[in-house]
């Protein structure tokens, strides 16, 4: 891979040991895809977690003085006034965890956006933007809604890349490799952003890691919640990172000979029939439930005045915590007397905080409902099962303390 002699004199230590050892892991990350050299990014996200995983490389960039050199948005720990708020017991080490998030952050110079989906209001690219965004919701909406380019990236790799402010030159920042290799035909009516989602989650199963699918037979205007769900679903239960939707994502819509486009395409189709028996699949289980989980991805400032509205004056039930994730952007957006009105009806609007955190210890064990499939998936290594349906269900649910 071919190295400018700044960026040779990156690697040699010039500007410190945090840069050198950013720039070394995108050669290597290069020279592992076969990328021809690097190229200027404008912008990244860290997927950040609160995790040790995450935070031993971002640590040590950190104190060996690196500092992001383009906007670099950050993924949600937890809000550490939670565990007063629910009373939870958090051990010394979970909370020294957030501690260190929090310094390693303000360290790095990082955008303490605490958001997993930063690319819906704070942190938008323009089609034909290179970027580095990790987060499984992330990738594909930059790819696929924007039309702007960006790998898969792991949370250190996009880190590095915020940092050095380049990115290495392979996979989906080559026009060559974002062209349809399958296309999905959808033959059923998608009938709400809940539906998308599920389609998604099944689409993620049955596609190879490297497919690019070009998906037809959707109608309508798609909003970006649904937009949000299905790339977060197809990126959970599989890894794709791109889809094409057939008159209306940027990349499809410029496409005057889809024949030649689509040359060697394979073929497949999705029934109703295939939906319904995932949508089974999610719903099966019944019975009391202790909370409802909203907001993975984070929930946008429709989806909980959604809420809001199917609550009327009507109070989520004694034994159930209603628990929506969102940030603090949002927040605001939302104001003082929405977020009080809720509150009231019992339902807590969690800021900043992600669904897969030790903080809400207090409703594992039990069943839950959600209307995000990529909840279930996190939580479920926490010991708790979900019943996965829509927000109308979900309110329904909350509301009688059962599903």
């Amino acid at each position: 891979m071919y190295l400018s002699n700044q960026e040779e004199r990156i690697v040699e230590g010039e500007n410190g040991e945090g840069y050198a050892s950013a720039m070394k892991l995108l050669v290597a990350l290069g020279e592992m895809f076969d990328a021809d050299k690097l190229i200027p990014i404008t912008r990244a996200h860290w997927a950040v977690s609160g995790q040790e995983g995450d935070l031993f490389y971002a640590e040590k960039l950190a104190n060996f003085g690196a500092r992001t050199s383009v906007p670099t948005t950050t993924n949600p720990a937890w809000d550490g006034s939670l565990s007063d708020e629910f009373k939870v017991e958090v051990s010394d080490y979970e909370l020294l965890l957030l501690r260190r998030t929090i310094s390693a952050s303000d360290k790095l110079g990082v955008i303490k956006s605490f958001s997993c989906t930063p690319y819906l209001y704070r942190d938008v690219p323009a089609a034909g933007e290179h970027t580095a965004f990790s987060e499984s919701s992330a990738t594909p909406y930059i790819n696929s809604i924007y039309g702007a380019m960006t790998n898969r990236e792991s949370s250190s790799s996009a880190l590095a890349a915020g940092v050095i402010g380049k990115t290495p030159n392979y996979g989906l920042h080559l026009d060559k490799n974002r062209s349809p290799n399958i296309v999905v035909s959808v033959e059923f009516k998608i009938k709400d952003d809940f539906d998308f989602g599920l389609l998604g989650w099944y689409l993620g199963e049955i596609l190879k890691p490297d497919d690019i699918p070009l998906i037809r037979g959707v109608e309508g205007n798609f909003s970006p919640e649904a937009l949000r769900d299905f790339g977060a679903m197809i990126n959970t239960s599989g890894a794709v990172s791109l889809f094409h939707i057939e008159n209306f994502t940027p990349e499809a819509k410029k496409v005057k000979d889809f024949r030649r486009w689509l040359r060697g395409s394979e073929r497949v189709s999705v029934r109703e029939e295939d939906i319904a028996s995932l949508k089974r699949k999610f719903t099966k289980a019944s019975g009391k439930i202790n909370s409802v989980y909203m907001g993975c991805p984070h929930s946008t400032v429709p989806e909980i005045m959604k809420v809001n509205s199917l609550l009327g004056n009507r109070k989520v039930h004694r034994d159930v915590k209603f628990l929506i994730f969102t940030s603090a952007t949002n927040l605001k957006l939302i104001g003082e007397a929405n977020a009080k009105k809720l509150k009231e009806k019992g339902v807590h609007l969690l800021r900043d905080s992600c669904v897969d955190e030790p903080v809400f210890k207090f409703t594992e064990g039990n069943l839950g409902v959600t209307n995000s499939l990529k909840a279930a998936y996190y939580r479920k290594r926490r010991n708790q099962d979900f019943v996965i349906t829509s927000i109308e269900n979900c309110v329904e649910a909350a509301v009688r303390g059962e599903i």
